[in-house]
C-alpha cells in the first residue's frame, strides 16, 4: 500500500475511531453496515477506480485472513480501532495489511487493559465495581435485541 494511502486510512481510523467512542460499550454488528464514504473513496483511490461493491472496500487494505481477524470487533468503535492498531502494526512488506498485523493490534488493545483488570476472571464473579470498570474500558460490552438486555464479553478481549 502507497504511503500516501496508509496516511489517509490511519487519519480515517483515527477519526472513525473518536467519532464511535460513545458506542465503545454496546455491542453491535458492524459486518452489515456500510462504511463511511471516505473509506470507500480511500479504496477507490487506492485502486485506481471509480466504484466498488461495499464487499470489495475492506479488501482493498486488509488480506481475506486480517479480515476474518477484525471481524472479532463487536461494534464499530472497536473495528476501527483495530485497524488504527493494525497500520500501527503492520510491517508493510506486502500491499494489503495481514492478519499477523491484525493479532498484534488485539494484542495492543489486550495489554492496554490486562494490567486493571484480571481477564480470566469469569463475568459472573465481578463485583458490581469491577463490572462498571470492564465495561468502561469495552471488556464486557451491553448486548440488546430490544426486549432484553444482557452483558457479553468483548470478543478481542476474550482468552484465545
Amino acid at each position: 500500500m502507497k504511503i500516501e494511502i496508509t496516511r489517509e486510512l490511519y487519519q480515517l481510523a483515527k477519526a472513525e475511531t473518536k467519532k464511535n467512542a460513545a458506542t465503545q460499550t454496546w455491542f453491535g454488528d458492524w459486518s452489515s453496515c456500510l462504511f463511511s464514504l471516505n473509506l470507500y473513496k480511500i479504496a477507490c483511490k487506492a485502486l485506481r477506480v471509480e466504484g466498488m461493491k461495499d464487499n470489495e472496500v475492506l479488501r482493498t487494505f486488509f488480506t481475506d485472513e486480517a479480515i476474518q481477524a477484525l471481524s472479532l470487533a463487536p461494534n464499530r468503535y472497536w473495528l476501527w480501532r483495530l485497524i488504527e492498531e493494525s497500520i500501527i502494526s503492520d510491517d508493510k512488506s506486502t500491499d494489503k495489511i495481514g492478519e499477523r498485523a491484525v493479532k498484534e493490534a488485539i494484542r495492543t488493545v489486550r495489554n492496554g487493559v490486562i494490567r486493571c483488570c484480571n481477564l480470566s476472571k469469569p463475568l459472573d464473579t465481578l463485583t458490581r465495581e469491577e463490572a462498571c470498570y470492564w465495561l468502561a474500558c469495552g471488556v464486557i460490552v451491553v448486548k440488546t435485541d430490544g426486549q432484553t438486555i444482557s452483558i457479553v464479553s468483548n470478543p478481542i478481549f476474550k482468552r484465545s
